[in-house]
């Protein structure tokens, strides 16, 4: 009796951690990374062999508490391009001449130009992973079918789709609720866990004749 109050209490808060996440979402929408929402972004050839962490260290000094991230973009290791939420006239000639006396160049920041680069939409980075998904699903309902045709198929199958939107759901709350950007890495990690309980599932019952008498 006790386990099962302990488990409808967790179940408990599983299912408000669900809901806070909800509201979340729908309040604020789920934070993105830098190169995924709108943003500013530059290339500066500098003409000579490159150290990204002192590269770094000026745009950290230059662009202040803004998040920004930053990249070698030649070969030749002698210029990088540096995306930033903003990027002004006056914190490029503050790069170019903390790059000049670093490096003793003779950069002239009026040659520098500031592209904005538009928010790409949460669906455009996820589309890429539709048609995989649909497949595996596809296959998943067949293997499912064939492994546990004794059983009632169509109640494990339930089973484990509810399993799956239960923990994605609840992954996707933390996520949300810790304002984590949303990016392929973690679309990633949804997959591998959604794949991880999936083949859990089918091994914790494995041989069982009637499925829903577990």
């Amino acid at each position: 009796m006790r386990l099962k109050e302990q488990n409808k209490i967790i179940l408990l808060g599983i299912i408000l951690l669900i809901i806070a996440g909800i509201v979340v979402v729908i309040l604020r929408g789920f934070n993105v990374s830098l190169n995924y929402e709108q943003h500013q972004s530059a290339t500066i050839m500098v003409g000579k062999d490159l150290n990204l962490n002192d590269i770094k260290q000026i745009l950290k000094e230059s662009l202040g508490d803004k998040e920004f991230d930053v990249k070698v973009v030649e070969y030749f290791n002698d210029s990088f391009k540096v995306n930033a939420e903003s990027i002004t006239n006056e914190e490029v000639a503050t790069i170019v001449n903390k790059l000049n006396e670093k490096y003793g160049t003779t950069i002239n920041s009026e040659v520098v130009e500031v592209k904005t680069i538009s928010n790409i939409r949460l669906r455009d980075i996820v589309k890429p992973y539709i048609k995989p998904v649909i497949i595996t699903g596809v296959i998943l309902c067949a293997y499912v079918a064939i492994r546990f045709r004794s059983a009632n198929f169509i109640k494990m199958l339930i089973r484990i789709i509810t399993s799956i939107i239960m923990l994605e759901a609840l992954i996707l709350s933390v996520i949300a609720i810790s304002r984590l950007p949303i990016t392929p890495f973690i679309i990633n990690v949804l997959l591998a866990v959604a794949i991880s309980d999936i083949v859990y599932l089918i091994e914790k019952y494995q041989g069982v004749g009637e499925f829903y008498e577990k």
